[in-house]
């Protein structure tokens, strides 16, 4: 309408007013930066969030003036209720997400500066729900893990530093750090692990070399500690230390070979195979003393899994002996025994001659006493093919089998009776005759020496 004469011009609606005073407000502010007063640029962006409270862009800006002056609460504060203005609208703004989640991780930090680890991880734990599989997590973790080092909790610590190591193609530092953690947890295996990574990341990376010597020195002293244990008869102990030795250092034989000695001494023979197959391995199959210890521990299995009355698993163990050195006789003997409980009489029966001429007094490896024991397990052998033939009415075999027993040992009475047995039905009365008597020597008072003896010489 057109003005009154001496009158006041209608006044501006209040929408335009408020308009202007904001426009105003945000423009000083933007010129209050740029001359660097954070703190009045502060005071007017507030004003003007206080017109116009929804507006996430001047909430995000008085988010950063707040970071400018350190006041890391209140720009958290800002971020999140833009962050939760943009999500009541249905947008979704990533870039705002990551931002309030950086803030977080400022904000973990500054605790975890003050010590305040608890608050520090609580921080960094809104960091990361907001970045979700994000990459910029990893750093969030790794700061993490730090607050969680200053609590000791190291089960959680390297919980953190292993995501990161999944997620991404970690640095040496992080393997490092593992590494640290999990011999802090006694994770020996698993701290050589990573610290091998930390090496092929940076072979000349400082901390990695300086804890790699920690580790081999500490190897040394449990490896003095298990040789002090063996010698006091603790060989569980010392297997232990030797463990923890061998974990630190892997590729070190002479400590298998250690842990061999502890465990046959702790009756385990078959561990002991096991290390000495791996040490021999890692010394590049040229090792004669190991060797010749992984051959005799191999017998060693044998016996104690034949004392166990596991025949076959026996049989295996023996015949390992025997392939790898088949001068010995006394493996030959061992293998003999469970090829014949295994059924296979056939083999027995080889391998007792074979012992048989290495252990004869003008033998290979001549012994006494061993060759009497074979010729004994050897005249069992033919007794009882000979019965076996007996029931079969295949009496010359027979006589041969009994024969052959006699042999072998012409001291048991019933070899000489089953053999005049035989002899009888063959109508040889003079080999009935000889051997009744020979068994009446033996046994005076053997009632059926004594009626095998009647037979061919009256009364």
């Amino acid at each position: 309408p057109p003005f009154r004469r001496g009158g006041r011009s209608p006044s501006r609606p209040m929408q335009d007013l408020i308009n202007d005073k904001f426009a105003a407000l945000v423009a000083a502010a933007r010129q209050d930066m740029i001359d660097g007063d954070a703190s009045r640029a502060l005071a007017r962006l507030s004003t003007a969030i206080f017109m116009k409270p929804h507006d996430t862009h001047l909430l995000i800006w008085r988010a950063d003036v707040y970071l400018e002056l350190c006041d890391i609460n209140s720009a958290v504060a800002n971020l999140s209720k833009a962050l939760t203005l943009t999500t009541a609208r249905g947008d979704k703004d990533h870039a705002l997400t990551e931002k309030l989640a950086r803030v977080h991780d400022i904000r973990g930090l500054a605790l975890l500066d003050d010590g305040q680890y608890e608050h520090a991880i609580a921080a960094f734990n809104d960091s990361l729900a907001l970045l979700g599989k994000n990459q910029e997590s990893s750093n969030v973790r790794l700061h993490r893990a730090l607050a969680f080092i200053g609590q000791e909790n190291t089960a959680a610590a390297s919980a953190d530093i292993e995501r990161i190591i999944e997620l991404e193609h970690a640095s040496a530092d992080a393997f490092v750090l593992l590494a640290r953690l999990q011999l802090r947890s006694h994770r020996l295996a698993a701290a050589r692990e990573n610290l091998g990574h930390a090496l092929e990341q940076d072979p000349a990376h400082a901390a990695a070399l300086e804890l790699q010597g920690a580790m081999l020195a500490s190897a040394k002293v449990y490896e003095r500690e298990a040789t002090n244990l063996m010698l006091l008869n603790n060989a569980r102990d010392a297997i232990s230390n030797l463990s923890c030795a061998i974990d630190m250092d892997p590729e070190n034989p002479g400590l298998r070979r250690r842990r061999a000695l502890a465990y046959k001494q702790h009756g385990n023979p078959t561990a002991a195979s096991t290390d000495l197959e791996t040490a021999i391995e890692i010394a590049g199959d040229k090792w004669p003393e190991a060797e010749s210890l992984l051959i005799a521990t191999y017998n060693d299995a044998g016996v104690q899994a034949f004392e166990r009355g596991e025949y076959h698993d026996a049989l295996r163990c023996f015949d390992a002996a025997v392939v790898a050195d088949v001068t010995v006789p006394r493996y030959l003997v061992n293998r003999a025994d469970a090829a014949k409980l295994c059924g296979k009489v056939h083999q027995a029966l080889a391998d007792y001659e074979r012992a048989l001429q290495m252990c004869d007094p003008a033998g290979a490896r001549p012994d006494a006493h061993l060759h009497w024991e074979v010729k004994c397990k050897l005249s069992l052998i033919h007794h009882d093919a000979g019965v076996a033939m007996f029931n079969r009415t295949d009496y010359d075999g027979a006589f041969e089998a009994f024969t052959a027993a006699v042999h072998c040992n012409p001291n048991v009475v019933q070899y000489r009776l089953s053999r005049a047995e035989v002899a009888a039905i063959k109508g040889n009365w003079a080999v009935v005759r000889a051997d009744a008597e020979a068994a009446l020597r033996l046994s005076p008072d053997d009632p059926r020496a004594r009626a095998m003896l009647a037979r061919v010489v009256p009364v």
